[in-house]
């Protein structure tokens, strides 16, 4: 007998979880606690920190 077809809960997980999170200045490495970004050593205009996927240099270290 063949198992039953993945739910699509499930499936929809799963690629959301391989694209990764969304790139935002407050989830990346480079963006500083009072909103500078380390990368380019300028602070974030307001409409660029709220635009997800917007900056190349986007990275998110592991913790180890």
């Amino acid at each position: 007998m063949a198992r039953h077809p993945k739910p699509q809960g499930l499936i929809d997980y799963e690629a959301w979880l391989a694209k990764g999170p969304p790139r935002y200045c407050h989830n990346c490495d480079h963006y500083g606690g009072d909103g500078k970004c380390l990368a380019f050593n300028v602070y974030v205009p307001f409409e660029h920190s709220q635009m997800a996927d917007s900056c190349p240099t986007w990275i998110q270290e592991l913790p180890f």
